[in-house]
């Protein structure tokens, strides 16, 4: 909603300002010892890093973690249903966790308070502060932003029916936006076809 000179966005009355921090729980996880065999060998807990959040969700990773690895960074795991972020040189790069999985330092994930917020709901939230976060992020040879920063983000909270409905508008439209680029990618290669022909 705007008003009436279109310039400021009007909350309506059912919606509340509040804060990342209040929304979810924030965590981060670490890296074991790289030259430790015992972190990393035969290891069954799925490791996210930040190449492994261009799934979404994510159900696999490309490294995994021993049990022994995942006390030596403190023991805690993003719970599925989680949502990550990364916080360092890529930043603002998210997904949810479709199962259990530790992360790296580089990665923060928010438990959500489910009688709040959706999973889904927080993932666009943090995806609409991606440029608000790189203008915050600190660090001369890479930029980085911190679980402080992102808790202390402030936000605009529907109703959990609004927000749900929100997500299923975007997760059309991004369905749409697939059907065009894979309609787009067989023309250019019809394209291609009729020049070698020609």
């Amino acid at each position: 909603l705007w008003t009436n000179d279109l310039k400021q966005p009007v909350m309506p009355d059912d919606w509340q300002t509040t804060t990342l921090g209040e929304v979810a729980d924030w965590y981060s996880g670490g890296t074991p010892r790289a030259r430790d065999p015992k972190f990393y060998e035969n290891g069954s807990i799925p490791w996210a890093v930040i190449a492994d959040l261009l799934q979404d969700p994510i159900f696999e990773t490309s490294k995994r973690i021993t049990d022994a690895g995942l006390e030596q960074i403190g023991g805690r795991v993003a719970p599925a249903g989680s949502v990550l972020i990364s916080m360092y040189g890529t930043i603002g790069r998210t997904s949810v966790a479709g199962v259990d999985v530790a992360t790296n330092q580089a990665i923060a994930w928010g438990e959500v308070h489910t009688d709040c917020i959706v999973s889904n709901f927080l993932q666009l939230l943090l995806q609409s502060k991606q440029t608000f976060f790189e203008g915050v992020s600190r660090g001369a040879a890479q930029k980085n932003i911190n679980r402080r920063i992102i808790k202390s983000t402030n936000i605009s909270l529907p109703p959990l029916a609004e927000q749900r409905r929100i997500v299923d508008l975007v997760g059309a439209i991004d369905t749409c936006i697939d059907a065009l680029e894979v309609q787009v990618e067989a023309d250019r290669i019809a394209r291609a076809g009729v020049l070698a022909e020609l």
